[in-house]
């Protein structure tokens, strides 16, 4: 059986959305996929493509690690084998009707860059419990896949944000404000772009954890809300420069609020200046070096993807058109 989730991107609300604040996300197709077998050998067999390793865990191994995690509320972005170890026995304990002495080997295939701001814990986990319901023949619905994702997301992030789980296990375009998920009628066109600056030297916890420790204000998290609902309005009546002014001014708080690195920042206001495009970090960004993973990119007038490459290859960075999936969580 195999079962992938898309990645995501944000395009506005990043960190203001932990503060009770609007959020706008799309899932783009780039995937995390899983493959579940049935073995004859008991425990659990992970094998990380992308990392190239393999490890087998017996049940009370399973269970060492699902106690730790409780107990440290924390893991490392590092160690994502755990993070999938605590997520299968938060299911089994989920539903009790599981036996436990499972025997199954599961590998991971994924397109998406890790700490780029793109989703990539989000989406192996809801595709990851997505082939647990499949195995187990569990009638799951699209609320549960997301609570147990973003249940066990909160280990890796070190706090409970449903954005990124809504968004990877959905698919499509949303706008969210707490518990409240509506469609966003957005499909983007060949105006918008992904540039890849590199993977940050800083996990998204570190980026979210700085932000709560030094941002004290509510007022920022308002003015955060009201460049949201300016996105929104532009890209629903496709103000092309309206858009273009709202995605600039967001990226100008994210600076402010500490979370871009100078590097990036001077890449963005060079972009602005030379190709007439406004960008912004689609994450949580970096507190730390001279990568901030994935940028969001907007030109007001069409522009040819070439050459937008070529300048982003002067500086090292990969430029990728933005296209949006449809169906979130699925078997494939």
């Amino acid at each position: 059986m195999r079962t992938r989730a898309p990645g995501k991107v944000i395009l506005s609300g990043e960190h203001a959305v932990i503060y009770n604040q609007t959020a706008l996300a799309l899932a783009i197709n780039q995937y995390a996929t899983w493959t579940l077998k049935k073995t004859k050998q008991p425990g659990i067999t992970l094998s990380l493509m992308n990392c190239k390793t393999s490890q087998s865990y017996t049940y009370d191994q399973c269970q060492e690690v699902y106690d730790l995690l409780n107990k440290r509320q924390t893991v490392s972005p590092k160690m994502p084998a755990l993070l999938y170890i605590y997520s299968i026995m938060c299911f089994l304990k989920h539903y009790p009707e599981v036996t436990h002495e499972t025997a199954l080997h599961l590998s991971l295939q994924s397109q998406i860059p890790i700490g780029a701001g793109m989703g990539s814990s989000a989406a192996t986990l809801s595709a990851l419990h997505l082939a647990l319901y499949r195995h187990f023949k569990i009638n799951d619905t699209k609320n549960e896949l997301i609570h147990m994702t973003a249940v066990c997301e909160k280990i890796q992030h070190g706090c409970l944000s449903r954005i990124d789980p809504y968004i990877v296990t959905l698919g499509g375009a949303i706008e969210i404000l707490d518990q409240t998920v509506n469609p966003l009628p957005f499909k983007p066109n060949q105006q918008w772009h992904l540039i890849y600056t590199g993977q940050p030297e800083s996990a998204t916890q570190d980026c979210v954890r700085y932000v709560k420790q030094h941002i004290h204000t509510q007022t920022l998290w308002n003015t955060f809300q009201s460049i949201t609902i300016a996105l929104k309005s532009a890209i629903l009546q496709q103000k092309h420069c309206d858009i273009f002014n709202a995605i600039q001014n967001n990226q100008t708080l994210l600076h402010h609020i500490g979370v871009v690195p100078d590097t990036i920042q001077c890449f963005i206001e060079a972009l602005s200046q030379d190709m007439n495009v406004s960008a912004k970090i689609t994450g949580a960004g970096s507190i730390k070096g001279e990568k901030a993973g994935m940028l969001l990119a907007y030109s007001p007038h069409a522009i040819s993807f070439e050459k937008l490459a070529i300048y982003c290859s002067s500086y090292h960075y990969t430029c990728y058109p933005l296209t949006l999936d449809l169906y979130g969580a699925q078997i494939c």
